[in-house]
């Protein structure tokens, strides 16, 4: 199992977000939803369950909209690693 986050889905703006009339009100909600650390620590978390495997994965410029085909193509990855596993 595999949770990630996007870079800008962390306490850091993306670029288009700089400066924009909403920069604060971004930042702070930032510092309210903490996707990247909430899913960091659920990894660790169910990692240490009997017979379950989580990891976490931060990925470099992305944000909430564009993290989805990374996430997809590293689905993909992991279930065929899985499967060449067996």
């Amino acid at each position: 199992m595999i949770l990630s986050a996007g870079e800008y889905e962390t306490e850091k703006l993306a670029p288009f977000q700089i400066g924009a009339e909403d920069e604060e009100k971004r930042l702070q909600q930032k510092k309210l939803t903490r996707t990247d650390e909430f899913a960091r620590a659920m990894a660790e978390r169910l990692d240490a369950l009997p017979g379950v495997r989580a990891s976490f994965e931060l990925h470099p410029g992305e944000n909430h909209m564009s993290i989805l085909p990374v996430t997809v193509n590293r689905a993909v990855q992991a279930a065929l690693a899985v499967r060449d596993e067996r």
